[in-house]
């Protein structure tokens, strides 16, 4: 299993004379599998098979120190047949004519494949600015119905063409976070700023205190895509980054932004509940995303879309990527017209792995969709309708 995940290195060891494990305790049956890690063979991490009184072997994990792992390693390519796999250079090793009795026969020679470019490859499109403002009531309030229409309706001229391509749009954030949130999609950073500065010079603004903010751009991963890529490539003896790699992976990146360019620069969805939330991938000493191989985390991406896909025409999901923009690594923009199925989905996605043992959230915002002809409304106290 560990193996066929891609992700381990197996040492088989025939049973010696003596042999002692991480504890200093002598075993004349002892099998040993150590976990590939950053450092190869015989990294920090390792599992430890002994022979019990009983006919049955039993797993004993422990953390092997260096030493003994050394001594491990000595005495395994002195003395007895060695198959790995995992291994992250190509090497071949060569059979004893000795078996592991009751186990398995002795390993053939067998060829390590190097392991796989790391790093997927992945299109972007649509630049995009989430903006939460907090209203100042008490000034607002004080000024009349006049000026509190006349401003309103500045800020709807100012954003109707916008608004109108599905670019710009506006709402009512639920609970204390904020009150309004404007969602802005562009096709390039700059016209984002340039829809930030245009609210700036807004009356409205000089009522509008911000609360936080969130910069990002959509981001479509091509997991399977890159694996491909990589075998195929890695088959014909192509090193990463060199110009025939990099030719390669450029070729498919340009044909997959033309196959997703609807996906990469889409409208903002007319639906009427709108839930957005940043998130990270968990990095931490035990758990960490990052150093999973390619291969394990496309497995669990495809296991985590499965979920997604189900809820197909209930929800409209946009992701964008973040890292080196904002301070979580995505945002996660999720568009339906009955606000439960962002409860039912994210509840649901909780329980696959690469959530439940990956995810990290931020802070959730939900909000109800303002017309910006209707902001009036809803800043005079009445809850936005559709246009």
């Amino acid at each position: 299993v560990l193996e066929s995940a891609g992700h381990a290195g197996i040492a088989r060891l025939q049973p010696a004379q003596d042999f002692r494990d991480a504890r200093g305790r002598s075993s004349t049956g002892l099998r040993a599998l150590f976990r590939r890690s950053s450092i190869g063979l015989c990294g920090p991490g390792a599992w430890l098979l002994r022979k019990g009184s009983g006919a049955n072997w039993r797993w004993r994990a422990m953390l092997v120190p260096a030493a003994a792992r050394g001594a491990a390693w000595g005495y395994a390519s002195r003395h007895w047949a060695l198959s790995c796999l995992g291994m992250r250079q190509q090497i071949t090793m060569k059979p004893a004519p000795a078996t592991i009795s009751g186990i398995m026969p002795a390993a053939p020679p067998e060829t390590l494949t190097q392991e796989l470019h790391p790093v997927p490859l992945a299109v972007e499109g649509s630049a995009i600015l989430h903006q939460m403002f907090r209203v100042r009531w008490s000034e607002w309030k004080g000024l009349d119905s006049g000026q509190r229409q006349k401003i309103a309706q500045e800020f709807a001229a100012a954003f109707a063409a916008s608004e109108e391509q599905g670019k710009s749009a506006f709402y009512s954030l639920l609970g204390h976070k904020a009150d309004l949130l404007l969602l802005h999609f562009r096709d390039s950073f700059d016209q984002l700023n340039a829809a930030q500065l245009q609210f700036d010079q807004l009356q409205l603004r000089d009522f509008a205190e911000p609360a936080s903010s969130y910069v990002s751009v959509i981001e479509l991963g091509l997991y399977d895509s890159s694996v491909k890529l990589y075998r195929s490539l890695a088959e014909q003896g192509i090193e990463p980054h060199s110009s025939e790699w990099k030719r390669a992976a450029g070729e498919l990146m340009e044909r997959q932004r033309e196959a997703m360019r609807p996906r990469l620069f889409p409208r903002i969805p007319d639906s009427r509940y709108l839930s957005f939330y940043p998130m990270d991938r968990r990095r931490g000493e035990e758990r960490n995303w990052y150093r999973l191989p390619i291969e394990e985390r496309q497995r669990q991406m495809e296991e985590h879309g499965l979920v997604g896909r189900r809820y197909a025409g209930q929800v409209q999901q946009i992701i964008s990527g973040s890292i080196g923009f904002d301070d979580w690594e995505w945002g996660v923009d999720l568009f339906a017209t009955d606000p439960l199925v962002f409860k039912r989905l994210i509840y649901e996605m909780r329980f696959d792995e690469v959530s439940a043992v990956y995810a990290l959230f931020g802070t959730f915002y939900l909000g109800i969709r303002c017309p910006g002809a209707r902001l009036g409304e809803l800043l005079g106290g009445k809850v936005p309708q559709s246009s």
